[in-house]
């Protein structure tokens, strides 16, 4: 851990902030033993205004569809509230039961924090994310110069302008 980062040990859910980014890891065994806390746990960080938040799994090895749709519920909340939520997850187990469960459409999987969402090269491609709706284009350092994508585009929403919704009445 960086010495700029904040730890908060002894938990159950252990978190770790290092300015506006928060590192919440998971335990070896996600199950109906704690899913309850876990959903809490995530939609309570998210409340509490990080930019980005990280789902550490790196450590997890059995994962079952509530620890999923935790998770699902973690994203929604999220991109209401103008977080990126990102996911480290190394056992195929549980990348098997994201991808199943549609997270990994969702959100960026990377298979360590080191590869992917706090890892060296994660500034090259955290533009590459989906982002919440309602962000103003972004400039991303991948795209060649002078060149500005709109986020509902680069997320495949080409077939409503702006990534507005059509109303349900509407004809």
């Amino acid at each position: 851990m960086d010495a700029g980062a904040e730890a908060v040990p002894g938990e159950l859910f252990p978190v770790s902030w290092q300015g506006r980014q928060a590192v919440v890891t998971l335990p070896e065994d996600i199950d109906a033993a704690n899913t309850g806390q876990l959903r809490d746990e995530l939609l309570g960080l998210v409340n509490r205004g990080p930019e980005v938040l990280i789902a550490d799994l790196t450590g997890t090895v059995s994962c079952d569809h509530g620890g999923a749709e935790a998770l699902a519920r973690a994203y929604h909340r999220a991109s209401v509230n103008g977080t990126l939520l990102k996911i480290a997850a190394s056992s195929p187990h549980v990348r098997q039961i994201l991808t199943v469960n549609g997270l990994d459409r969702l959100v960026s999987v990377y298979p360590s924090l080191e590869a992917g969402p706090g890892g060296p090269a994660a500034a090259n491609r955290s533009c590459r994310q989906v982002r919440p709706r309602g962000r103003q284009a972004a400039r991303c350092p991948a795209d060649p110069p002078g060149r500005t994508v709109d986020p509902d585009r680069r997320a495949g929403r080409r077939d409503r302008p702006g990534g507005r919704r059509r109303d349900a009445g509407a004809g």
